[in-house]
């Protein structure tokens, strides 16, 4: 097998996963953002994390459209903090499961699964240029 040829199949192989689990993800997350309920949410208490670069991650409050009040954390902490106490924030939640919420935002719901479909289509292509230049 040619130098060029490994050179393919190592940037196939990390790249097709990373493209295929990220749109997956894009699946996933367009499904639940179209079925998810809405509802306005407030930051109550920002947390701070000891970990790297200590991050401060906001506790959302909302009540479903059922009236129960529910409390969450995101996933994503940043520092210095996105939000600031009592800031109102959009919320989509599950109406079967409430706890399973997010903040509506591109850093909470789109970012991940771009990033993955992003890195694995730059990788495939650069496999598929490798390809058509070895062919030369």
């Amino acid at each position: 097998m040619k130098k060029s040829n490994k050179g393919i199949i190592i940037t196939l192989i990390l790249g097709l996963p990373f493209f295929i689990f990220g749109m997956k993800e894009l699946y996933q997350v367009n499904r639940f953002v179209t079925r998810g309920e809405r509802a306005d949410g407030v930051i109550v208490a920002m947390k701070k994390h000891q970990g790297v670069g200590g991050k401060y991650f906001p506790l959302v409050r909302f009540q479903t459209k059922d009236g129960k009040t529910i409390n969450f954390t995101p996933g994503n902490g940043s520092n210095p903090p996105m939000y600031k106490l009592f800031d109102h924030v959009p919320v989509i939640y599950n109406n079967d499961y409430p706890n399973t919420a997010v903040i509506n935002s591109f850093i909470e719901i789109w970012l991940a699964p771009v990033v993955y479909v992003g890195l694995g289509l730059l990788l495939l292509i650069f496999s598929g240029f490798q390809w058509a230049r070895s062919e030369l």
